[in-house]
């Protein structure tokens, strides 16, 4: 994914870091989000998210965990009408990437 980040870059394409996002849910009037790391590439946006997550939880274990925050990134972006094409969690420790 940091490969990926460079190649984008090096294409002129666009990096966000940190993206800032508020947005109204049924379960509370304001919530409040930080999306760690965003990628133009073309087709659309890759999102990713960083954990520090003990890695002996298991990948499964780690995706089923923010499979709603993935999701509500996602639904916060297209609402700004930015197409999200691929989200992963990046995992801090190991640095592997899984797909969301």
């Amino acid at each position: 994914l940091i490969e990926r980040a460079r190649t984008a870059a090096a294409c002129g394409r666009r990096i966000i870091r940190e993206l800032p996002l508020m947005t109204a849910t049924p379960e509370a009037p304001f919530e409040e989000m930080r999306i760690d790391l965003l990628i133009e590439e073309p087709g659309g946006w890759v999102l990713i998210d960083y954990k520090t997550d003990d890695p002996g939880d298991g990948e499964e274990e780690i995706a089923r965990r923010y499979a709603g925050q993935v999701k509500r990134y996602r639904e916060a972006l297209r609402s700004l009408g930015i197409c999200v094409k691929s989200g992963f969690l990046l995992l801090a420790r190991t640095g592997k990437a899984i797909e969301m």
